[in-house]
């Protein structure tokens, strides 16, 4: 039996099976009925079809026929939990004849290795629910700083990773491109949901206050920007609705040394570059200087209205990590011609360009 399946919408499947006297089992998408022997007089055909209704149905809705349907035996219905497994304690089964409402069958469903098992005397239509107030679980904060990429010295980026487990935020794209300054975990239910995290310095000044939903997400970024200098961060949790704090927590962080981008890139080099129109440069520089996407998402959300900061950066980029292909001879990469290319960064960046020229069939001014 399948468990913590991956759900399509609306999870809506139909199977039937003609059961006599003996009994027997039908099985779908993870949702079993077992029928006893004697429970039916005479064959029958038993249609079951499966789906999800809400987003916090904690297993999928069954709905069994012949509707009506009565047995000399009860017989046992089995559902996966799909929805916080591990947080579901108690669950309480309802069924619904056509055109009533929902009416509870029990108040105390059988929950073994997430999996909720009841049983009934009749068909009609069924779904679990559990109290989602007892649903709760363990967030991880890693908050990571980096350097902006417009040439600003007085502003960091600091970035608050929010996920369901460490694992899930080191996985993450953006995490990669940061250093990590704190870590942190916390307790919450998804009734705390939306929260803020609000972050001041050390000497009471706000930076800013986000205001996110978190509980349903495996991981959350929430982006500020700090001044670059040795203070202490403060940060707080809050429950939007009960105005409770979750956790509330400091740490130092350390003054960020870096070099500036623009000393570090030749200005001959951004002269040079400019032979690749804005309209191309995105490509030249994920293909022919071999920029990793992260740092192009990075340019982009450092400068959003700024074209030649992300120049600069991206340039630096490529100088800092030397992704530029060196061969003996003409290789043919990702479908794209690459020529040699040797000497100083100014004649490697010409010849690239040359080779992306060539490429495109036309000249770039």
């Amino acid at each position: 039996m399948h468990r913590n399946m991956q759900l399509a919408e609306p999870f809506l499947k139909t199977v039937s099976k003609v059961f006599a006297c003996e009994g027997g089992k039908l099985e779908i998408n993870g949702c079993l009925l077992q029928i006893p022997p004697d429970a039916l007089k005479k064959s029958v055909c038993i249609t079951i079809t499966t789906y999800t209704c809400e987003k916090f149905d904690i297993s999928p809705r069954i709905r069994c026929g012949p509707a009506g349907l009565k047995f000399n035996r009860n017989v046992t219905i089995t559902l996966p939990i799909i929805h916080h497994e591990n947080d579901v304690k108690s669950a309480k089964v309802k069924y619904c004849n056509q055109g009533c409402s929902w009416t509870t069958l029990t108040d105390s469903a059988k929950i073994t290795n997430g999996m909720i098992s009841f049983d009934t005397i009749h068909f009609t239509e069924f779904k679990a629910e559990s109290e989602r107030s007892i649903l709760n679980k363990r967030k991880w904060m890693q908050f990571e700083m980096r350097q902006p990429a417009r040439d600003d010295l007085n502003q960091m980026i600091l970035t608050c990773f929010i996920g369901d487990s460490l694992k899930i935020i080191s996985d993450s794209d953006e995490y990669k491109c940061c250093s990590p300054v704190h870590k942190d975990n916390f307790q919450m239910r998804n009734s705390d949901d939306p929260v803020t995290l609000n972050v001041t310095c050390d000497d009471d000044q706000s930076i800013a206050t986000r205001q996110k939903e978190i509980f349903e997400c495996n991981i959350a970024l929430l982006h500020y920007m700090i001044p670059n200098s040795g203070i202490e961060i403060c940060y707080s949790v809050q429950c939007c609705r009960m105005l409770q704090i979750i956790t509330d927590e400091r740490f130092f962080n350390p003054a960020f040394t870096s070099v500036p981008v623009k000393d570090q890139v030749k200005s001959e080099l951004l002269k040079i570059s400019r032979r690749v129109c804005n309209d191309q440069w995105n490509e030249f520089a994920r293909r022919y200087l071999e920029i990793a996407e992260k740092d192009m998402d990075n340019s982009r959300f450092d400068n959003p209205d700024n074209i030649e900061a992300r120049r600069l950066f991206i340039l630096a980029c490529w100088q800092e990590h030397s992704r530029i292909l060196l061969k003996n001879q003409d290789i043919d990469y990702l479908g794209i011609l690459v020529y040699i290319v040797s000497g100083n960064d100014e004649q490697k960046l010409q010849q690239l360009i040359d080779s992306f020229i060539r490429r495109m069939g036309q000249n770039i001014s």
